[in-house]
């Protein structure tokens, strides 16, 4: 397969990261501006409820922003370095998951820097869950796709193996039977 149709340009990279950094980023300004009280969006299901996580997932660490800035710039760092060394051993889906974790990655870390803490906004009425923001679905849902791509990818090599070693096999087979 040629690699121009296998890889994405990192203009097309970029573009979705800034894309959906801004796209985050607006969200944020709308709940700042508009979502101080809790407002109702699909009744029982779905709330705006602005409000400031100085923590990581699930508001673990809270008040310690410095390790979170830190952390989101290694973690960052490490996502485009890959990015960047393996873009040709990377299929599209991989290249685009990566993007998800880093758009979302650059966006918390945008409010933690000039904030001081992430806006979360979102809020599961049926569930209780804590308030998250758009960025957090482009983390979540990119590392948890990246791990199915990364397993469906295993199955498929070690399927190629075994598929190997049984032709491998039945040559041997038939080699030796005629004799």
């Amino acid at each position: 397969m040629d690699n121009q149709k296998k890889n994405l340009s990192y203009k097309v990279i970029i573009i979705i990261v800034v894309g959906l950094i801004l796209i985050d980023q607006l969200s944020k300004i709308i709940a700042v501006n508009r979502f101080q009280n809790s407002v109702i969006i699909l009744d029982g299901i779905l709330n705006f409820t602005y409000t400031q996580n100085t923590g990581g997932a699930f508001g673990i660490g809270s008040g310690n922003v410095f390790m979170f800035i830190l952390t989101n710039i290694i973690v960052i760092g490490l996502i485009i370095k890959f990015l960047i060394t393996q873009k040709k051993m990377m299929d599209k889906k991989t290249q685009i998951l990566l993007s998800l974790i880093l758009a979302g990655g650059i966006s918390n870390l945008i409010d933690r820097v000039f904030r001081g803490f992430v806006v979360d906004f979102i809020d599961l009425a049926f569930f209780d869950f804590p308030v998250f923001n758009i960025a957090d679905i482009c983390v979540v849902s990119g590392w948890i796709m990246l791990v199915i791509v990364t397993i469906i990818y295993a199955k498929g090599e070690n399927k190629k193996k075994e598929v190997k070693n049984n032709i491998e096999k039945c040559g041997k087979n038939i080699g030796s039977s005629n004799r």
